[in-house]
């Protein structure tokens, strides 16, 4: 008979005041935090900022009571989350995100626009204080976390609440009222309980890393049934949401779980999920020709997937190979796993080197990159690389300051701009170059470091369990698809939060 794993009592286990604090915060989190409005999709932007640093701001709060009660009460050691740089250690996550923290210190103190970079008002209300708060919180959830799946299994109620909204949204429904005011012509900017498209697109990112992640590696078969529910709607939801975003994001995702799921010998259950959101493609395609009357045309890798052709053949494949897969799940126990999932590894990067090959000689519009590539997104990059190009040594090195790319955008080329584009933009639409302009280059480098070594740090988590697989998939999934996107105060902190989350859970679990 297997012997239980019994887990040594360490400090973790100890300080259980400050556990009830965290789990307390993510609850909020993952659920309140997610649909909460003030003037419906008027103002979601800056109540979503609000209701962010003033739960966070109560968390840093509570934490630290409950780790002076700790302390005090039962006179244990209480660590405030490995704060200090004393001979930082490279390879640990907690040392880039306080870099992170630094850089954005001294990108505001030296910020060409002080006053509207500390609240970022003029931008996405990415400023300072928001930025100090994630550093914070997630330096002190990064200390250590227990394993909790009920936590997402709350994050997946409220995702199909949300899922559930736009999906009726499309056909025809506002039940929540939340589009109530606005001009008909804009019903397919606004959706969900997120608003904009792209920042719905990225929500659906993260969820579905989750649900996937679920799915494939928990063994609670509830659990895995309401996971697979909504991958599917995921399925069907990214069809609606209409940004190549979200093709990008999910991509990395299937990569990075397929890679583990052949490792860790669940292969046929990923193959299900990619047969979940085949389907639900399927489903939003059939919807779409035969019960939406009108809707917003389809664009990008949205338009070929709503052909139902298409999405038909591409249901049946996934099918087909779910149906092999299950033939032969018993012929591949002697097969190297862990070789297994690097060469299909190799092979996803040489096909992509293929694919980038082949769309340059074919001169495909994708890889037409002008002023118009992405929905103008071509025109803004170009700008943002001028502008660091154009950048005095400080500046190229820390940044102009938090949310001050409206003021450069306005102050440099404000009428060229609204005559290629129609528009004023606030955001570079590529978060590493907003990170680039705005905090700067070293900004840029602990943003990066801070990401890589926490995807590495949780990987090597010496027993892998849940949390190790979701913060995985929502890291990749988040970065990829916010080479396109947008940082925005409704689905960024949710990416930092997953990411402490794996970090902290790491820390806990390598320690017992």
């Amino acid at each position: 008979m297997e012997k239980k794993r019994t887990i040594k009592k360490t400090e973790y286990d100890k300080n259980g005041f400050t556990d009830i604090v965290k789990f307390v915060y993510i609850a909020i989190i993952f659920s309140v935090y997610m649909i909460v409005t003030h003037n419906k999709y008027f103002d979601i932007t800056k109540t979503r900022y609000l209701f962010f640093v003033s739960v966070s701001i109560l968390f840093i709060i509570f934490y630290l009571a409950a780790g002076a009660i700790t302390k005090i009460f039962k006179d244990e050691k209480f660590e405030m989350g490995n704060l200090g740089i004393d001979k930082p250690d490279f390879k640990l996550p907690v040392t880039w995100m306080q870099f992170f923290l630094i850089c954005n210190i001294i990108s505001f103190l030296f910020s060409a626009q002080r006053k509207s970079s500390f609240y970022g008002e003029e931008g996405r209300y990415m400023g300072f204080y928001m930025s100090f708060v994630i550093c914070v919180v997630i330096i002190f959830l990064s200390k250590g976390l227990k394993t909790c799946e009920w936590l997402y299994m709350l994050f997946l109620a409220t995702t199909f609440f949300s899922y559930t909204v736009a999906i009726a949204q499309h056909m025809g429904s506002d039940f929540m009222h939340y589009r109530d005011g606005i001009s008909k012509k804009q019903f397919h900017v606004f959706m969900s309980t997120f608003g904009n498209i792209n920042i719905y697109a990225s929500f659906i990112v993260i969820s579905l890393a989750v649900a996937i992640s679920v799915f494939v590696f928990s063994r609670k078969t509830v659990y895995n049934i309401f996971a697979g529910i909504i991958v599917v709607m995921g399925g069907m939801s990214m069809m609606v949401a209409n940004s190549d975003s979200v093709y990008m994001g999910i991509f990395a995702i299937v990569v990075v779980l397929f890679a583990l799921a052949i490792r860790d010998g669940y292969v046929f259950k990923m193959l299900v999920c990619i047969s979940g959101l085949a389907t639900g493609n399927l489903i939003s395609a059939l919807v779409n020709r035969y019960i939406v009357k009108e809707y917003d045309k389809r664009a990008g890798v949205a338009r070929f997937l709503d052909n139902t052709r298409t999405a038909l053949i591409l249901t049946a494949v996934a099918l087909l190979a779910l149906l092999i897969a299950y033939f032969m799940r018993n012929r591949t126990e002697h097969i190297n796993k862990k070789r297994a999932s690097l060469i299909f590894l190799i092979a996803v990067g040489a096909g992509l080197v293929v694919f980038v090959i082949t769309g340059n000689v074919l001169k495909l519009s994708l890889f037409d990159f002008n002023y118009k590539w992405g929905t103008y997104r071509g025109y803004i990059w170009t700008k943002c690389v001028e502008l660091f190009n154009e950048a005095p040594l400080m500046r190229k090195l820390f940044g102009y300051g938090q949310e001050t790319v409206r003021m450069l955008t306005v102050s440099n080329f404000h009428d060229e701009m609204l005559e290629i584009t129609e528009r004023v933009y606030d955001n570079a639409h590529n978060e590493l170059l907003q990170y680039l302009l705005t905090i700067g280059f070293f900004g840029v480098v602990s943003y990066v470091g801070m990401v890589a070594t926490t995807f590495i740090y949780i990987l090597k988590n010496k027993k892998r369990n849940i949390i190790t697989y979701i913060s995985a998939s929502v890291i990749s999934g988040y970065f990829v698809q916010s080479l396109i996107n947008l940082n925005q105060p409704m689905t960024t902190p949710l990416f930092f939060v997953f990411m402490a989350m794996g970090v902290g859970n790491a820390a806990y679990v390598n320690k017992t």
